[in-house]
């Protein structure tokens, strides 16, 4: 089950240090947070700076 969503923006720094382009469907887990929660990437937006803006999705807990 999804939960309504968050747009977050990576720069293309941070993308660099990632090693890849984000996309439709991966799994973001927020580990610093007691009890990770888990985002589903349902949009990709780049710009031309080459930072990456990101639709987030919450997957809700099984």
């Amino acid at each position: 089950m999804l939960l309504a969503g968050t747009w977050a923006t990576v720069t293309a720094a941070e993308i660099g240090r990632l090693g890849y382009l984000p996309i439709q469907g991966d799994m973001i887990v927020l580990t610093d947070r007691p009890g990770p929660a888990r985002y589903r990437v349902t949009q990709v937006d780049l710009d031309d700076l080459g930072a990456v803006t990101l639709q987030l999705t919450k997957e809700a807990a099984p």
